[in-house]
């Protein structure tokens, strides 16, 4: 919620940025992804609308296309989804975010194999990368029916005796 807030003062300082409305809507995104939104509707409606903002005000602002992607695959339009992602990449072929949406979305389309390709490809591209890629990796490397692998891959980002408290 800080980072929101920070996002939303930049709109307002700087309210031609697509990427700080992308950023803001990133943040609902979140919400929605990790169980934080105390309303799902609200919180994807919320990212919508900044996603297209950010579009609005400059077209070739990638984010807001993952953006978006990630509001449509949580509404169940997946072709829809799929195209922003899409979008995305068309603007930033290099970028890891719209690589890790993509990947995301694969994932829970039912595609693990190209979903840990994409995962694995926006790690490479981004040596500091978010945690939740690798949670995309592992996940997907688990539907996909390589367990072990799945279970290294979570090694990687949960060091060893993190839980040994709570057990």
């Amino acid at each position: 919620r800080l980072a929101r807030e920070y996002f939303l003062e930049a709109i307002r300082l700087e309210p031609d940025s697509g990427q700080v409305h992308a950023s803001a809507a990133l943040t609902h995104i979140f919400e929605v992804m990790f169980g934080w939104s105390r309303d799902v509707r609200a919180s994807l409606a919320d990212a919508e609308r900044l996603a297209k903002r950010g579009i609005d005000v400059d077209a070739a602002t990638a984010g807001a296309h993952g953006v978006k992607g990630l509001v449509a695959l949580f509404n169940g339009m997946h072709e829809e989804a799929l195209d922003e992602c899409h979008q995305a990449l068309d603007i930033r072929p290099m970028c890891s975010g719209p690589l890790a949406a993509l990947a995301y979305l694969e994932l829970y389309t039912g595609k693990p194999g190209s979903a840990i390709a994409h995962a694995q490809e926006a790690i490479t591209l981004n040596p500091i990368f978010p945690g939740w890629y690798l949670y995309v990796t592992a996940a997907a490397e688990y539907f996909g029916g390589r367990t072990e692998q799945a279970l290294a891959t979570l090694d990687r980002g949960v060091p060893r005796g993190t839980f040994a408290a709570s057990a």
